[in-house]
Parts: structure tokens; sequence; C-alpha cells
């Protein structure tokens, strides 16, 4: 292991991924000048444009996913429903905003939802 050269050595797995993502092996430039690389065939600059068409569209999907459910977890009730839930001790955290209610409840809806929202309506109540 010791009596090889620096270049027969494997490069570590974080270069690899470098490489992979089009950074290339800069180490060694000042040592080797590199020799020009004739120019990828239109085939390879489509499969890599590709990849990262793929890539991109799978982050995508995967944020969209992430606002989806959180939006689609939150019961919006009526003013009167939280009055009644917070008479009942079924409330277990609340975040009172200007013209806003939310909160968590202690036992989920029938629905399994947990997280809700109301619109405050009271008389005299400030706003924004």
């Amino acid at each position: 292991m010791l009596d090889k050269t620096t270049k027969d050595i494997e490069p570590a797995p974080g270069w690899r991924f470098l490489q992979f993502l089009g950074f290339g092996n800069n180490r060694d430039t000042a040592v080797e000048p590199k020799a020009k690389k004739p120019p990828k065939e239109p085939e390879e600059r489509k499969h890599q444009f590709a990849t990262w068409y793929i890539f991109a569209a799978f982050l995508g999907v995967m944020l969209i996913q992430s606002l989806w459910l959180s939006f689609t977890q939150v019961e919006t009730i009526p003013y009167s429903q939280f009055e009644q839930l917070l008479a009942e001790n079924k409330i277990s955290e609340v975040l009172v905003g200007t013209e806003t209610i939310e909160g968590t409840l202690k036992e989920p809806f029938p629905d399994g939802r947990k997280l809700f929202h109301t619109v405050v309506s009271i008389p005299g109540w400030p706003t924004s």
C-alpha cells in the first residue's frame, strides 16, 4: 500500500461524487496539464442533460408532496367549534394571531387530523 504512487490510489468517494456532478478532478492540474478531450458526442450530452432534468423533477415532486401534506393535515374549523373544544379541555397547544387561531388537539378528529385553524370572529377583537 505504501509503495504505490499517489496516482495509483483510487480517489476518495467524495471526489467521485464531485466528478459525477461534473466538477472533475482538479487536484492534479498544477502537476500535469490535461490533454484536450475530444468534444462529447451529442448522445452523451443528451444523456447528461436528461439526468439533471430527472433529478430536478424528483426534487420538485418531493417539494409539492411536502406542501400538499402540510396543507391537508390542518383542519379549518369554525370559531364556535374552537370555543366548544376549549370548554371541553381537548386542546393541548394554541397559537393566537391577530386574525387566526391555530392549535393542536390532545385527541385527533375522527379523520385523524390533530392540527386545526380557525378565523377569529369576536366583536372588538383587535385586527392588524
